[in-house]
């Protein structure tokens, strides 16, 4: 017997269609929490499951023609559920108290009748809470850092400590979005826990994945550099502080996948599979990551900025005649929003929260 049936997979597809037709950023955002809330109740909290009947309402509404409503759909639930984990795992952590999770082939006390049972929608955001896009990706975390790349991510994802008081987290760290490749000079020999970038993940809990001690060579000496881009940002008066993430779309994920790693010879930095979606973050330079996603139409590239503080940073983009396409939402980093230029070319900003990952998109229980 199905989960959802047809009665209550309808009222899904129909609110779905709300949530994108609307033009109330809150009102959007709150429909999606419910969908994603509803389902997960359904379901048992069953993420196979979840997952399933998520990208069948995406199937929906690219049936209908709309494959770029199909996407934003699948991209904003991801980010709901990722909010909605970490705000799991961070309370059960409070508490004392293990997240609850449930089999993946338990039907237990999965909810009957044809109409559906909704979860009251709160207005819970990533930078307080851990989610997978997350959700997009608990246990304890350690934050550390120094100044420069993050990896969010959105998230989501967290990365922090600065020399110039801005977030940054050397490339190692695998969430649900991981990195791995052998060490080109010294590693230190204490288990001390080493940065990432993705805030508040300790490295030595996320083995085998090994941080590249070349990378962090590489991206220790762009610290300098970053710290001078981020102090001529703030004199020159720049609205964003700094390029983190490309956030790409493919057409084929395991092609593309081959393409970075053997052709272009990037290093892994951390991926995620989770909830229907994948993302897998690549270094080329020490500049922004390539974030490769397969919910993501190709070809595409979604430039993300971090900014110092979203609110502010959004009020004054408002007042200068600024429209977000979404937001704020949840990313692992912190909340976010995306807008577009008049051509249309899409832009997100967000702000790191260095107590919103709590190693949300890493789940060393996954696939057992």
């Amino acid at each position: 017997m199905p989960f959802v049936d047809d009665t209550q997979r309808a009222e899904l597809l129909a609110k779905a269609n709300e949530a994108i037709a609307t033009s109330d950023a809150a009102r959007s955002n709150e429909l999606y929490r419910d969908i994603v809330q509803t389902i997960t109740i359904l379901c048992n909290k069953n993420q196979k499951e979840i997952a399933g009947e998520l990208q069948n309402l995406a199937k929906a509404i690219e049936e209908k023609g709309l494959s770029t409503e199909a996407f934003e759909f699948k991209q904003r639930t991801c980010a709901v559920m990722l909010e909605i984990s970490m705000e799991d795992r961070r309370r059960m952590k409070l508490e004392g108290a293990k997240p609850d999770t449930a089999s993946p082939n338990s039907s237990q006390g999965r909810p009957a009748g044809g109409t559906i049972i909704g979860a009251p929608s709160t207005s819970g955001t990533i930078s307080g809470a851990p989610g997978s896009g997350g959700t997009i990706i608990g246990a304890s975390s350690s934050s550390h850092s120094s100044s420069g790349n993050t990896a969010a991510t959105n998230t989501g994802n967290n990365i922090p400590s600065t020399s110039s008081g801005h977030e940054r987290s050397l490339p190692a760290a695998q969430s649900n979005f991981a990195p791995s490749s052998p060490a080109a000079s010294s590693a230190p020999s204490a288990p001390a826990a080493r940065p990432s970038r993705l805030i508040g993940v300790d490295t030595r809990e996320i083995e085998p994945f090994s941080v590249d001690a070349h990378a962090e060579h590489i991206a220790a000496a762009s610290d300098h550099t970053r710290v001078q881009s981020s102090a001529t940002a703030i004199d020159t008066a720049l609205p964003f502080l700094a390029v983190e993430y490309l956030y790409m779309g493919t057409s084929d994920y395991e092609r593309d996948l081959t393409y970075y790693r053997e052709v272009l010879g990037a290093q892994e930095v951390w991926k995620f599979d989770r909830f229907g979606s994948k993302i897998t973050a690549f270094s080329l330079s020490a500049g922004p990551l390539i974030l490769l996603s397969d919910s993501r139409q190709a070809p595409s590239c979604q430039p993300v900025f971090r900014v110092s503080d979203l609110s502010s940073c959004a009020r004054d983009l408002t007042a200068r005649g600024w429209k977000p396409v979404a937001g704020p939402f949840g990313t692992p980093n912190g909340e976010a929003y995306s807008f577009e230029d008049p051509s249309g070319n899409r832009f997100a900003i967000f702000q790191v929260d260095e107590t919103s990952t709590d190693r949300a998109y890493f789940d060393p229980t996954e696939g057992e």
